[in-house]
């Protein structure tokens, strides 16, 4: 079942931001965050926002792992090599966990109706308001 809204971005352009985001993350985690678990947890909240707002299941996995390449390249490993220990391994786990959970509850806050006469088409009271005798045509 796939919740479609009007304003939804397509996927190659999904993934793409999520490339941007990473990219960024890691320029501006750098300078502001000095330790390993500061800044694995700001490169998490950061992934986590961009698949709540992405609402995509795929994109917010492609935005976890470009993240975790980044976050383990140059703020983990400061001179861009990837390891993959069982540190490396926990750290991906965490931002696809967080990517996954927030893209999920992203699409089920944007499935639901904002409010329940939202979808009413027609006035209550729409015989009232016309001229009496004339039929209120349905619609």
């Amino acid at each position: 079942m796939e919740f479609r809204t009007k304003h939804r971005a397509p996927l190659e352009f999904l993934i793409a931001g999520g490339f941007v985001v990473s990219v960024l993350s890691c320029a501006v985690i750098a300078p502001l965050f000095p330790g390993t678990a500061s800044r694995v947890a700001a490169m998490a909240f950061l992934v986590s926002a961009y698949a709540m707002w992405g609402r995509s299941l795929v994109s917010a996995l492609a935005a976890a792992a470009m993240a975790w390449m980044f976050l383990t390249g140059f703020l983990v490993n400061a001179i861009g090599l990837l390891t993959f220990s069982r540190a490396d391994l926990v750290r991906l786990v965490a931002l696809l966990g967080a990517g996954l959970l927030s893209g999920a509850w992203g699409r089920v806050r944007r499935a639901r109706p904002r409010h329940p006469m939202r979808h009413r088409h027609r006035p209550v009271l729409a015989r009232r308001l016309h001229q009496r005798g004339r039929a209120v045509p349905r619609t």
